[in-house]
């Protein structure tokens, strides 16, 4: 298998076990995610360090062009995910908005140098 197919193999793997204890044990998974989430210092250095990796060998195969393409997709599918909790999401926005954006400053600044490096791309 390539790099790019032991990812898909993981993705799907994933999603199918999480979807299963999900639907057989939604507590169960709700409790690991809690106890994932306690820490958000080291929760967001994992998932740094699992997107480095991941993107090296993403980055190894697709464009950051084809990178975007799908990641726009992505983020629709999660927004159709999201989107029957909007009442809910819509109350945590004073408490996020008061919060600030210092604690996403990593994530924009990924997103930021993601979409300037896509439109270089593009349109040179």
């Amino acid at each position: 298998m390539t790099p790019i197919e032991i990812l898909a193999t993981i993705f799907a793997v994933i999603v199918i076990v999480k979807l299963a204890v999900f639907i057989a044990k939604p507590g169960l998974w709700m409790k690991w995610a809690g106890a994932m989430l306690k820490n958000e210092v080291l929760t967001t250095l994992v998932y740094l360090v699992l997107a480095v990796i991941v993107g090296y060998y993403i980055f190894a195969d697709l464009t950051v062009v084809q990178v975007a393409a799908v990641t726009l997709w992505v983020s629709l599918l999660i927004g159709i995910g999201a989107a029957p909790y909007s009442k809910i999401l819509l109350k945590s926005r004073d408490e996020l908005l008061s919060a600030g954006i210092s604690k996403a400053w990593l994530a924009m600044l990924i997103w930021a140098v993601l979409a300037i490096w896509v439109l270089y791309v593009v349109f040179n």
